[in-house]
């Protein structure tokens, strides 16, 4: 349930914000809430979401690259991205939990 609600609160952010998108200041509270999934679920659900959340929220700039590329190529561009992004997201708590210093909570 809460990756679910994740992605759909990261998905919303990045479409507003992502290419065709007027409001810029979404992206930079857009994988808040993936990140916060990520650090409360298994890597399989972490990266699921992120794929789906950064795929989803790119699909603003289909229709519009859809009429200069073809399709596949499209769907295949935004998928790319959409896989950097998911590894990314996996990536934060391990990195996350290296780089606490004198933060880091006792185990």
């Amino acid at each position: 349930m809460l990756a679910l609600l994740a992605v759909a609160l990261s998905a919303c952010a990045y479409y507003v914000s992502i290419g065709l998108g007027e409001f810029w200041p979404a992206a930079w509270i857009a994988p808040i809430p993936v990140l916060f999934a990520a650090f409360r679920s298994s890597w399989r659900t972490a990266a699921l979401a992120a794929f789906a959340a950064y795929f989803m929220g790119s699909l603003n700039l289909f229709t519009f690259f859809a009429k200069i590329t073809p399709v596949p190529l499209v769907v295949i561009t935004l998928a790319t991205i959409a896989l950097v992004f998911a590894g990314a997201v996996l990536v934060a708590p391990f990195r996350g939990a290296a780089s606490a210093g004198p933060w880091r909570r006792p185990a």
